[in-house]
């Protein structure tokens, strides 16, 4: 039979969700979250999939073809909605979000799900990754078009149209 999780404390479960919101594009570290909010490691993961089941949190895996010990092999974690995730942390204003912390992070959220979107759009499933090692070098999103593996690097900064000359890559 099928265990039913009931989440006992609202408030916890808000902060636990809080801090998730505050981990946006992060390697999701159970054990952290679960330390700042007061919950074992396995009631992490529970409330986690019970974040996925509900469509308001996603794990992006990484892509290791080659199970090398130097690539990184936990999955980051992204909001199905970024406004959601904003209200989580606090933004309460356009103004309050450009100077944010999180700005990349939320950024980088949104162009996530604008791709997974577009895929699941023309019902097609989830092949994004990212690709990380373990020195810290990072692709944010890998997609999969047959094969071929198509990096994308998600910056919140300027367009390469209006950065000043010298500076473009």
């Amino acid at each position: 039979m099928r265990q039913i999780l009931q989440v006992q404390d609202t408030h916890l479960f808000q902060r636990f969700l809080a801090l998730c919101a505050g981990n946006i594009g992060q390697l999701f570290n159970a054990s952290r979250i679960g330390s700042d909010c007061g919950l074992n490691h396995g009631t992490v993961g529970k409330w986690l999939s019970v974040l996925e089941a509900s469509y308001v949190a996603f794990r992006l895996q990484p892509h290791h073809k080659n199970y090398r010990k130097r690539l990184v092999k936990t999955p980051k974690i992204y909001f199905y909605d970024v406004g959601l995730a904003i209200r989580l942390l606090g933004i309460e204003s356009p103004q309050q979000l450009d100077t944010h912390p999180l700005r990349g992070a939320l950024f980088e959220n949104w162009v996530i799900l604008e791709l997974l979107k577009g895929r699941f759009n023309l019902g097609l499933r989830n092949n994004l990754s990212f690709w990380r090692n373990n020195t810290g070098h990072e692709i944010d999103v890998l997609m999969d078009r047959g094969g071929q593996l198509i990096p994308i690097e998600i910056k919140s900064g300027q367009t390469v149209e209006h950065a000043p000359r010298g500076q473009r890559e």
